[in-house]
């Protein structure tokens, strides 16, 4: 067994390891105990076997200067934050050391370890932020450098209610964070009505897919107001007060990968700005001018349809 030598101390019982051109070590994976000591305490990278659930990933990474860039724990451990004490299996950091991310469990997803296996080791955790109080599940926590929340990642079938200038909004997926608190985007979990200056949009992604909860499909200004939204389900027309052209926009339809008989939507994006707003679909970007134009706004013109594998034990509305 290989001993590499860090800035934390030797690491015993090296199974395989990657270097960088100026021979730090990169990553290593272990089957020895080892410990390092951060400011968050001492740490013990994972070194054990455990075919069923744990991931068969590094132990530990590093960045080019020697500082701890990740650890997968071999037990979990509790992490004092901002936010109070979490949980975690697996964290990383930025390169001056503070946190980055948490997940509380790092478990792998097989046929003998499911997500219902995993969820049920999930603990919940109670959360308290300017646009509302609430307990969930996570998957796990972004922070900024300043040790402040940047977002939270929820597990699937959790909802949560967040208060929000357009109204209580049950979110999905995940939140996103300005450094001041301010919720800078989430997921709805299903469409929500939005006053928009060209009228009112349904605003949902029906392709919001839950890596994480780090860049939501609804996003806002740090004052609250919409900054963009994605839609999935209404027709945008737009004619020009000058020129009497018209443009349509609605969400376009791609054949499904799976099913020849059925089709994909594909949601577009509106971003507003003080004086215009950009319509972006997978084609084509539109920019219009909000005194140069008028707009009329066809709801449900296109239905959602879930791409959801079980519906049984789900809590979004779909449909």
């Amino acid at each position: 067994m290989e001993t590499i030598t860090t800035k934390y101390g030797k690491l015993n019982g090296i199974v395989s390891s990657q270097l960088y051109d100026n021979g730090q070590v990169k990553e290593c994976r272990l089957n020895q105990y080892n410990t390092i000591t951060t400011q968050f305490g001492t740490l013990i990278p994972h070194y054990t076997e455990d075919e069923v659930r744990r991931k068969y990933i590094k132990a530990l990474s590093f960045f080019q200067d020697g500082n701890v860039k990740s650890i997968s724990l071999e037990e979990q451990i509790i992490v004092n934050t901002s936010i109070g004490l979490i949980k975690a299996e697996y964290m990383s950091f930025y390169e001056e050391g503070a946190l980055k991310r948490i997940f509380p469990l790092n478990g792998k997803l097989t046929g003998y370890w499911t997500e219902e296996n995993e969820y049920e080791l999930a603990d919940e955790n109670n959360f308290n932020f300017s646009f509302g109080s609430f307990n969930t599940k996570i998957i796990g926590i972004l922070f900024y450098p300043s040790g402040e929340v940047k977002s939270l990642t929820f597990w699937p079938r959790e909802l949560v209610m967040v208060e929000t200038s357009i109204g209580t909004i049950a979110v999905r997926i995940g939140i996103s964070l300005y450094e001041n608190g301010a919720l800078k985007s989430c997921e709805p979990s299903m469409p929500i009505r939005v006053v928009t200056p060209i009228g009112n949009i349904l605003a949902y992604d029906i392709n919001a897919v839950g890596i994480n909860g780090d860049d939501n499909s609804l996003k806002f200004n740090e004052d609250g107001s919409v900054k963009s939204l994605v839609c999935s389900t209404d027709e945008i027309e737009a004619i020009s007060k000058k020129a009497g052209e018209k443009i349509i926009v609605r969400p376009n339809l791609t054949p499904n990968m799976f099913d020849y008989d059925a089709m994909d939507v594909i949601p577009f994006t509106i971003y507003f700005y003080e004086d215009k707003i950009t319509i972006q679909d997978n084609k084509k970007e539109y920019d219009f001018q909000l005194e140069e134009w008028e707009f009329t706004i066809k709801n449900n013109v296109q239905k959602p349809i879930s791409k959801c594998s079980d519906c049984s034990s789900c809590t979004m509305v779909c449909g």
